[in-house]
């Protein structure tokens, strides 16, 4: 899909447009070679009661008949188990959504004036499902409230085929690595044409696990076991890649521009461009300042919006702030649609209590065309007191012919930085 996106917008050469489809194929060799597959007939349907009634997936209401979730028929009874230990398959889901033959569910999913899907819509249900996952992985259900998950970040979601509103989609979701006190789960999503599921792409989340009444202290997960499973080997490759993007977590926040200084290289970079911009070198044709790119919404957060647990539920915070992340792209793009590209990632610092009024930022912090890179930051208001920052996105969207963007204070400029790293790290460069 990048590929594709990327030709129709640019100049690319051959080359270039032979290596960014090679990098979609990659990533769906990647993902197919990793999913964790179950047998149909393992599965048993989840009663409707149970789940379409509660939480983000109350809208599915209008069509009860065609959101169907499953789970392993081994998991249905945890009384006897040893609840110390858990294992992929037993805490498996599938989200079936029968979109094809339901125009009301088309009409809950389709972005406007397309046949593509609404992916802020997909990312309340990405949270939905990582949530019950994690809950169900640990023993745990929303009413005995044992424990809290919280979402940590969701760590890249860049689809490699294209999927249609026409076209049914199936979700499933299942833990991939555990820590002592930390979940990663792991969505694979499909898109049903005919008989056949085509993969369009996967995504991880980092669940945070709780003391159910005092949320200081961690709540200890499951150990992850691999006995019984049908491909142990696979099972075990995927823990040690859910090891090796903990590290590349880790990493990435410890050597983030905010709090390790850029290199030399970098450095040399701003002092050339606040040097250039001195100089008046860049024409206003072509380039913008990041401050003019900044666009902003206040919102109150109300009780409809919960989680189980009293706060807003992340895959809203998520949704509210791509959607701006796309209105500043489109704006910065001059009228031109800007074309979903990747969401890096999303972290959260701090739950948002109902009540809250919250203020959703959005600029455009970096551009290598034909792509952007947009930051949107959420910040809660707290009376007498100062914003607190409780939610960052960052996204890249490919938009046609857009402006160059330019820092013109060094909070600007360590966006720039960052937004440049986001964007170069493609997987182009392997």
């Amino acid at each position: 899909m990048i590929w594709r996106s990327l030709r129709r917008f640019s100049t690319l050469s051959s080359g270039e447009a032979l290596l960014l489809k090679h990098v979609d194929e990659v990533n769906q060799l990647r993902a197919e070679s990793t999913r964790l597959v179950v047998d149909p007939q393992d599965l048993s349907e989840v009663d409707k009661n149970q789940f379409l009634d509660t939480g983000v997936l109350k809208y599915f209401g209008l069509n009860r008949d065609r959101v169907n979730l499953f789970r392993p028929k081994t998991s249905l009874d945890n009384s006897t188990l040893d609840k110390t230990v858990n294992f992929p398959r037993k805490s498996f889901f599938r989200l079936e959504l029968e979109i094809s033959k339901s125009a009301e569910l088309q009409q809950v999913f389709t972005r406007f004036y397309t046949d593509r899907f609404r992916i802020g819509k997909l990312l309340e249900v990405f949270d939905y499902l990582a949530g019950i996952t994690a809950y169900n992985y640990s023993y745990a259900d929303l009413e005995s409230r044992s424990c809290t998950f919280v979402t940590a970040c969701m760590d890249r979601w860049q689809p490699f085929n294209k999927v249609s509103v026409k076209n049914d989609l199936i979700m499933t979701s299942y833990p991939t690595y555990v820590g002592t006190s930390s979940v990663e789960i792991r969505l694979d999503v499909a898109s049903r044409v005919g008989e056949k599921e085509i993969p369009v792409g996967s995504t991880h989340y980092v669940m945070i696990g709780r003391n159910a009444t005092d949320h200081s202290k961690p709540f200890q997960v499951p150990r992850l076991s691999f006995e019984g499973e049908t491909d142990p080997q696979r099972c075990a490759l995927r823990f040690e890649l859910g090891k090796r993007n903990q590290v590349r977590r880790k990493l990435k926040d410890s050597n983030s521009v905010f709090k390790v200084a850029p290199s030399g290289e970098e450095s040399q970079i701003l002092f050339d461009l606040f040097r250039r911009i001195k100089r008046g070198e860049f024409p206003k044709e072509t380039h913008t300042f990041i401050e003019d790119t900044r666009i902003e919404k206040t919102v109150l957060m109300h009780a409809q919006e919960r989680n189980a647990h009293g706060k807003i539920f992340g895959g809203h915070l998520m949704r509210e702030a791509y959607e701006l992340a796309w209105v500043a792209a489109y704006l910065h793009g001059e009228g031109a649609y800007p074309d979903f590209h990747r969401i890096d990632d999303v972290i959260f610092h701090a739950p948002v209590d109902i009540g809250s009024v919250c203020r959703f930022i959005a600029t455009v912090t970096y551009v290598q065309s034909p792509m952007l890179h947009v930051l949107v930051e959420l910040f809660k208001h707290v009376p007498n007191g100062k914003p607190v920052k409780t939610t960052e996105l960052h996204c890249n969207f490919v938009v046609p012919n857009a402006r160059n963007v330019l820092p013109q204070t060094y909070d600007e400029a360590l966006k720039y930085l960052e937004g440049k790293r986001r964007i170069g790290d493609d997987g182009t460069h392997n």
